[in-house]
């Protein structure tokens, strides 16, 4: 492709001088040589070009230049993906010890924190419900019960969509969710298609030759109609997963890498009991301060998408007069539409057929761990980890972390029996027999498990170790501290400003799968998958200790900073390779890419107002970020651990 436009556009050198063609020849080989083997080059080239950063880094006595150097070639390894993304995440292993930067061990103890295996957890659980099938129940159950009308099925999918994506992968929910909307809209054309033939025969139509084209033109119509409708609904479906997963902490790997972070300031020696307070992370902290933007920007997309698409609802629609017949017409339209609708969604729905032992199962563990997660420490009264049978450290803190009644859970998940003969049969050992076939199987967790996304995590977290270990984050901090620009500007507009510049990085992603849609679809979303999910790692472990420090050089609460920029990291709706969900609804239909990019844009700037405006309403209330005075500004010129070689 690259050597055709070159020629093209080198075409007028060659039929002037047809002696240039071997000469053409060659630099398009050259050409060629370099777009077949350009991994190789940014692999084996970028560390030696990078040395100029620590070689050119004036005024330092430690080891920043090289915590620099490190990061970076990880930032260009993963952006260019010239190797493998979780190999990229290896590197802190190899190169921080290398530089006497960090020891092995402290290195590799970030890729298996508690946070992580929270998030670990929160995957299994997810799997077990894609295993029992009860999330395709639930979601049809919902549509079911909201409505069948256009509005009504499209609030219906995005409440489904955005409730499973809180708990589960919402690479999965898309996946589930478009073949219901596929289903949908098939129902919508067929009824459509017959409400027309009956019309035109009810009207004396006779099938001759002079009336084919008009028949032509009205299902040319409905065919229109159709499409603007599933891209409506697709796109629905895509914006309320992204959004969904900012619901709880384990909604995003973004949100547990902000959660670790946070932890680990909050445990340093510098860190008083006050700042400790106001560094406190917990699930239904997390839950109550994205609820409400979650929420609202769900709604507001769904009203949105509607004028876009279908315009303005009729009765805004104040300069338009619309007489009885027609009126009559809609109605009458609109209710054959919904009954065949509503047909479809009952049929699909009783395939499934009664509800089986497994996924009730599933459901009654699932709700069991919510409510641990939730009554863990819920601030209000004190929490199950503080009865008298948990032992508590010697400074008060809990010995328990999330992440342990999840993977109860999960253990309980591979021992319960899925199926209730075994337990009709147990005086026969049914119960022995139970346990080779549990609510969840482990094979499947191998087969789907996205392993992988943990490697990744754990490299983002490593990377920000090593910049705290290095001194970088201090070097970062005393920048922002005597930057005249940033001390001008007020908490609200650096807030602002932050949402924007995280919403456009993490928003365009790699180049290399920049909309080719001649990749084949399980490949196209496998890719884009991983590299969502290094885009929001990355940007969290980088932006987040940035965003601490100047907190605290700028004495704000530091979670103001830092809650809105990891939720806003899911704000990703302008193009395709943005997220996983963008990628598998451009790649189910004829999307176009301004189709796609025009919406977003919007759906952008309004969900980060709103994300604005939640912070200083609700944020204000749970966390009362216009209290706080200061308990944390000693953290402002901490220095790290002494590391011992």
């Amino acid at each position: 492709m690259v050597s055709n436009l070159l020629r093209r556009k080198l075409s007028w050198t060659v039929w002037s001088d047809p002696g240039n063609d071997t000469v053409l020849s060659k630099f398009s080989t050259l050409l060629l040589f370099l777009k077949t083997n350009w991994t190789l080059f940014v692999a084996v080239f970028t560390p030696f070009i990078l040395i100029l950063v620590p070689a050119s880094w004036e005024g330092h006595n430690g080891k920043e230049p090289y915590a620099a150097y490190i990061i970076l070639l990880m930032s260009i390894y993963w952006m260019t993906e010239c190797i493998p993304l979780p190999v990229t995440a290896l590197l802190p292993i190899l190169f921080f010890p290398l530089f006497a930067i960090a020891p092995t061990e402290k290195i590799t103890s970030a890729y298996l924190q508690d946070s992580i295996f929270f998030l670990f957890g929160g995957c299994i659980i997810a799997l077990s419900f894609e295993y029992s099938n009860l999330h395709t129940r639930i979601a049809l159950k919902v549509i079911m019960v909201v409505g069948a009308k256009i509005s009504q099925l499209m609030l219906g999918l995005m409440i489904t969509t955005m409730f499973l994506s809180m708990w589960m992968n919402n690479t999965s929910t898309t996946a589930m969710m478009v073949p219901i909307v596929g289903a949908i809209m098939d129902e919508l054309r067929t009824k459509m298609l017959d409400s027309s033939n009956t019309d035109a025969k009810a009207g004396g139509g006779n099938g001759s030759e002079l009336e084919k084209p008009e028949k032509k033109t009205k299902n040319s119509k409905i065919d229109k109609k159709i499409r603007d409708l599933k891209i409506m609904f697709l796109l629905a479906t895509a914006y309320s997963s992204n959004i969904g997963g900012t619901g709880v902490i384990t909604g995003s790997g973004t949100n547990v890498i902000v959660l670790d972070l946070v932890r680990k300031d909050a445990d340093e020696p510098l860190a008083s009991e006050a700042c400790r307070q106001k560094l406190q992370i917990s699930f239904l902290d997390w839950m109550m301060f994205n609820t409400a933007p979650m929420l609202v920007n769900t709604l507001m997309c769904w009203i949105y998408l509607q004028v876009h698409f279908l315009g303005l609802p009729k009765f805004l629609q104040f300069w338009k007069t619309e007489s009885k017949e027609e009126k009559d017409e809609a109605d009458r339209m609109s209710k054959a539409l919904e009954k065949s609708v509503k047909k479809a969604m009952k049929q699909q729905y009783d395939a499934l057929g009664p509800i089986r032992f497994n996924e009730i199962g599933v459901l009654v563990l699932f709700i069991f761990m919510v409510i641990l997660w939730i009554f863990k420490d819920p601030q209000f009264i004190p929490g199950w980890d503080a009865l008298p049978i948990f032992d508590r450290t010697p400074t008060g803190k809990s010995f328990i972390k999330e992440c342990t009644p999840t993977l109860l859970v999960c253990v309980l998940m591979f021992i319960i029996p899925g199926k209730a003969e075994y337990y009709r049969n147990f005086r026969t050992g049914g119960l022995g027999e139970g346990m080779k076939d549990p609510l969840l199987s482990f094979d499947f967790i191998l087969k789907k498990f996205p392993w992988g996304i943990f490697i990744l995590l754990g490299g983002g977290s490593a990377m920000a170790l090593g910049a705290k270990e290095s001194g970088l984050n201090k070097s970062i901090e005393e920048f922002l501290e005597n930057n005249e620009t940033l001390q001008s500007l007020s908490a609200s507009m650096i807030l602002l400003t932050v949402l924007f510049m995280i919403a456009a990085l993490t928003s365009v992603s790699s180049s290399k799968f920049y909309m080719q849609k001649s990749y084949p679809y399980m490949y196209y979303v496998h890719h884009v998958l991983f590299f969502h999910y290094i885009t929001d790692t990355a940007t969290a472990a980088i932006v987040v200790p940035v965003l601490l420090g100047m907190a605290y050089v700028k004495n704000i609460h530091p979670l103001y900073l830092v809650y809105p920029a990891s939720t806003v990291c899911s704000y990703a709706f302008v193009l395709p390779v943005s997220t996983p969900p963008n990628a598998i609804v451009y790649s189910s239909t004829d999307l176009k890419l301004g189709e796609m990019m025009r919406p977003g844009f919007l759906v952008n700037v309004f969900s980060i107002g709103i994300l604005f405006i939640s912070t200083h309403t609700v944020g204000w209330w749970i966390f009362d970020f216009g209290g706080y005075k200061g308990e944390c500004s000693d953290m402002a010129h901490f220095e790290a651990t002494p590391v011992v070689h």
